[in-house]
């Protein structure tokens, strides 16, 4: 989805098309009060909370950290976000997701039938929403790994699958005491294999062994 400079991922990209930036995490703070924790590339020596702070919607930006190779910031923004759209539908939405140049792309994985539904629901308001890709279902075991069961139980005893989220990805990794990237990877494996089971008819009994990659907003 094309973004329009009303969004702030939107004008911030669209003015550095040559910034790398990916929302990490996302955290329900309140009633239209959101956290996304974002990464750029590259930083700058002055920073970039002061521009991202002046963007549409925003309220406030903490820097976690800061260098000329990359920056990492939450931005607590106050608006309206797809999430509702996204919970309406039954759809998980994978983390991170890359947005450039005014486009965000997300990994919406789920029945192909919901994907598709959620686009037409999308274009009813914006013409710039389009399936980028489907992709077969890679073959993966069903049966989690000791340690995954590990990291899928410390997962939900601290709130990271409810709704809204009680802890961000970060936070999680800090608790866990391991790298934020391992985890995130580890987590995607884990709802990659749980997924599969249910598309498999082993549970939830998804009618198809398809992932469906949308192109969308934030």
């Amino acid at each position: 989805m094309r973004l329009t400079d009303e969004a702030w991922l939107g004008r911030f990209t669209r003015r550095h098309s040559n910034v790398r930036l990916e929302v990490r995490d996302r955290l329900e703070m309140g009633p239209r009060l959101t956290m996304f924790e974002v990464r750029i590339l590259p930083g700058r020596a002055s920073g970039w909370r002061a521009e991202l702070r002046g963007l549409p919607g925003v309220r406030r930006v903490e820097t976690l950290h800061s260098s000329r190779v990359e920056e990492v910031d939450r931005v607590f923004f106050e608006g309206p976000t797809y999430v509702p759209l996204l919970r309406d539908h039954g759809l998980v939405r994978r983390f991170p997701f890359p947005v450039s140049n005014g486009v965000a792309r997300w990994t919406v994985v789920g029945p192909p039938r919901k994907v598709r539904a959620l686009a037409a629901q999308m274009r009813r308001s914006s013409d710039t929403v389009e399936i980028e890709a489907i992709r077969p279902r890679a073959d993966a075991p069903s049966v989690l790994t000791p340690r995954q069961r590990e990291v899928l139980r410390r997962a939900f005893e601290e709130g990271y699958f409810e709704v809204p989220r009680k802890i961000s990805l970060t936070r999680l990794a800090a608790k866990m005491g391991v790298a934020i990237s391992t985890l995130s990877v580890t987590i995607a494996v884990i709802e990659r294999k749980l997924l599969g089971d249910l598309e498999n008819g082993r549970g939830s009994g998804f009618p198809s062994d398809r992932d469906e990659s949308l192109a969308s907003g934030s």
